[in-house]
């Protein structure tokens, strides 16, 4: 007698029961990875700034020429400059521009990152946490007014710029010291790491 095949596959109950559990885990998952997103938005922001400025740094002692940053609160931008001429409010000449923040349409970084403190209630200084916020300008640099100039010695004028994200309460600041040691901060509860 010919032995009976065995029948291979799932039922439909084993098919629906296996649907149910990866609905119920994406339901549990979906809002955790929607709260995560504004930080890692911020975070991507930051590290972009880090880099740019990094790369100026380079730039300038590479070229034998001052290379700057301009930041500008209003645009809500900044553009990096590969030869500054050291009169300019603004970059002259400059080689690009890195958009970071528009008020709704931005495409790099969604609506939401832009320059600010957030719950940051002390400045990211070198000294010491010991200077409260300043409430004016959410970029420290001065001499000349929020741009950072790197010279061709790889030194350059000590300021921050602070980032935040309107869903967010973590804010980072990106600076330099005049050493021109590139820094990336975060705001941990009450101080920088």
């Amino acid at each position: 007698m010919l032995s009976q095949k065995e029948n291979s596959g799932f039922t439909l109950i084993e098919v629906m029961i296996v649907v149910v559990i990866i609905a119920l885990m994406a339901a549990i998952g979906a809002p955790t990875i929607s709260t995560l997103m504004p930080d890692m938005y911020l975070k991507d922001a930051a590290r972009t700034l880090y880099t740019n400025m990094q790369q100026a740094k380079i730039q300038a002692v590479k070229n034998n020429r001052s290379t700057a940053i301009s930041f500008n609160t209003a645009a809500d931008n900044y553009t990096v400059c590969d030869d500054w001429d050291g009169v300019a409010a603004v970059c002259v000449g400059a080689t690009r521009t890195v958009q970071f923040i528009t008020v709704v349409t931005d495409k790099d970084y969604k609506s939401g990152v832009g320059y600010g403190y957030g719950s940051a209630t002390l400045q990211a200084n070198a000294a010491a946490d010991t200077f409260p916020m300043a409430t004016d300008d959410s970029v420290s640099y001065t001499g000349p007014d929020n741009i950072v100039v790197f010279t061709p010695q790889g030194m350059g004028n000590p300021g921050y710029v602070y980032l935040d994200h309107v869903n967010n309460t973590t804010t980072y600041a990106v600076g330099n010291s005049s050493s021109g040691m590139i820094k990336l901060l975060k705001w941990v509860g009450g101080g920088w790491q």
